[in-house]
């Protein structure tokens, strides 16, 4: 008996985590052909879970005959539910399970995370027609299978040479050079980004604004900035499991790090109503940290 609890034990986790911990409900049981049906997501995490990706992604092949129309971003309610909504179409009359859909989870901070499956509740899918209407088909992606005819074609291109006639004439007549070509964009590395950023919430004018928003918005530009320096930081966490994988010393700013992260957590969940001078002077504290870390810890 011992065995085979044992067996049990090592068995269970393997087991794909669904309907007692991540539940669809769909907004009907049956519907017809093309009707958006809309799914209710629920993910129960444990206490020392945490989300790496929020937005449910396909586990596999979209069967055919069914569309996946919208997906939201997966949002943690009082009772550290996740929910959300997906939006779905059937396209083909029967029986049908809603599409396998999945998140990544993680069971500690530095977890790269282990995806998990939802349940799937089936739908009854009617034809709009009644059955055994011989012009009723089977509905498939629209597909024109004559194509263009002959005329459309030849008024095309009679029309585009009319054009090309029109535009050479008339860079003839004004001798206009051509068109010089412009530099391609070079991308900014990470540090110049997030400076960018800063400066960009200075000059609309946040601190002055609002002076709640231009905290968070400077603090969601440190938290990226150095969230892309440290490896362990995948998808988003929260300021303590941030702050819980800093350096010792991140260039001698992990201290002024720790304390910006946190004043910024009190205007955010403690209702802290700063000023804006205090606003401006965390912006420009923010710029000093991204300066000072250099080119990473």
């Amino acid at each position: 008996m011992r065995a085979l609890l044992v067996l049990l034990g090592l068995l269970l986790p393997m087991a794909p985590l669904e309907a007692q911990f991540l539940s669809v409900e769909p907004d009907r049981d049956s519907a017809y052909v093309g009707d958006i049906v809309t799914l209710q997501l629920e993910a129960h995490l444990g206490p020392q879970e945490t989300m790496a990706s929020y937005v449910p992604a396909l586990a596999g092949e979209l069967p055919d005959g069914v569309r996946l129309l919208s997906a939201d971003t997966l949002v943690r309610d009082a009772n550290r539910v996740f929910v959300g909504k997906v939006r779905v179409a059937f396209y083909r009359p029967g029986i049908h399970e809603v599409p396998r859909l999945q998140v990544v989870l993680r069971h500690t901070p530095t977890d790269r995370g282990t995806p998990y499956s939802f349940s799937q509740p089936t739908i009854t899918v009617a034809t709009l027609a009644p059955a055994g209407n011989p012009p009723l088909k089977d509905i498939r992606d629209a597909i024109d299978p004559s194509g263009p005819s002959p005329r459309s074609v030849v008024v095309a291109a009679l029309l585009a040479l009319l054009g090309w006639l029109g535009m050479r004439r008339i860079r003839r007549r004004h001798a206009m050079p051509p068109a010089a070509e412009m530099p391609a964009a070079v991308p900014l590395d990470p540090r110049s980004a997030a400076l960018a950023e800063l400066d960009a919430i200075a000059r609309d004018g946040w601190p002055a604004r609002d002076p709640v928003r231009a905290i968070e918005l400077a603090a969601g530009v440190l938290r990226d900035y150095i969230g892309g320096m440290l490896p362990a930081a995948a998808g988003a966490l929260t300021t303590r499991e941030l702050v819980a994988l800093l350096p010792a010393s991140l260039n001698g700013t992990a201290d002024a790090v720790r304390r910006a992260l946190g004043d910024a957590d009190l205007v955010k969940f403690a209702r802290v109503r700063p000023d804006a001078a205090s606003a401006g002077s965390f912006v420009d504290e923010v710029r000093r940290l991204l300066v000072a870390t250099g080119a990473g810890p």
